[in-house]
């Protein structure tokens, strides 16, 4: 048929990894885990400032 644009790529004579052996890129992963760690503490706190003042009045407590 006709030529075609792509090469052969049955040689694996250059099969090294790219970037010559150096590290990879930070994905930013610990990032993310510093994300979900707050959001989890803020849904937490919520929970804890909806429950907390009926733990009080149910002790007969004055609630704050």
């Amino acid at each position: 048929m006709g030529s075609s644009a792509l090469t052969d790529t049955s040689d694996t004579s250059d099969a090294a990894a790219q970037g010559g052996g150096k590290e990879l890129a930070e994905t930013g992963a610990g990032q993310t885990m510093f994300l979900i760690i707050g959001a989890a503490t803020m849904i937490a706190g919520g929970i804890g400032f909806r429950v907390l003042p009926r733990l009080v009045e149910g002790r007969g407590g004055a609630a704050a």
